[in-house]
């Protein structure tokens, strides 16, 4: 009879600090050791029971993958790194109005193996795990690669809106103060859809209304000076 444990919260948690450590995806560690790799254990197995589609595996098993694991070094960005790669990306984002399921997709031959865009976009939006510094240095570089976006507006990112919000909390202006302060033409921008960013209602924008209400939100004080001076 094969030997065989079950598959505890304590072992995926295992994993995934292992993944989130080394920035490398389970089946990455394995076709990096496949010489040495256990016939039996296939390259999808350990996604299998960090997702929990599977309840028990062999000992091993485990002792291999957490072993190849072991091998390889800690690869994690700093949080001011990974914010940084994460606001040129969605900049590049903005600028070309190209998304990663796009930019990834069938014409994307020299991709690296383990990239998916399903990926990219829960780490855009904070909720998947970090990725590999060599996987963002090449979204970067693809996206270098592209022109400017044709069309005039482009797309109201979570990550343009959670920065809108900062800056508004961070101001104390409503975007109706915000536009009432304005010493320019801002060519038909209303409070009403700088709102309508906020909350999630507008999907684009003018990309002028856009970089304006920024610039404009940017060159304002902080709520406290303003109230002390």
């Amino acid at each position: 009879m094969v030997n065989r444990i079950p598959i505890t919260e304590a072992i995926r948690a295992r994993l995934r600090a292992e993944r989130d450590r080394t920035g490398l995806a389970p089946s990455v560690v394995l076709r990096i050791t496949e010489k040495e790799r256990p016939k039996d254990l296939s390259i999808s197995a350990p996604g299998l029971w960090i997702r929990g589609d599977v309840r028990s595996l062999k000992p091993e098993h485990l002792d291999f993958v957490l072993s190849a694991y072991e091998a390889c070094p800690t690869t994690r960005l700093e949080p001011e790194i990974e914010a940084s790669f994460r606001e040129k990306l969605q900049s590049e984002i903005i600028r070309t109005g190209i998304r990663p399921r796009r930019l990834l997709g069938a014409s994307c031959t020299d991709k690296p193996q383990d990239l998916r865009a399903d990926a990219v976009i829960r780490w855009m939006k904070g909720i998947g795990p970090q990725l590999a510094k060599p996987y963002l240095a090449y979204l970067l570089d693809r996206y270098a690669k592209l022109p400017d976006i044709v069309s005039e507006r482009a797309p109201v990112s979570d990550i343009f809106r959670q920065k809108l919000h900062a800056e508004r909390n961070r101001t104390g202006l409503s975007s109706a103060k915000l536009l009432k302060g304005a010493s320019a033409s801002t060519d038909g921008l209303t409070a009403n859809i700088i709102n309508s960013w906020l909350t999630g209602g507008a999907k684009t924008a003018r990309k002028d209304h856009m970089d304006w209400v920024i610039v404009a939100y940017s060159a304002a004080p902080d709520q406290d000076d303003r109230q002390s001076s």
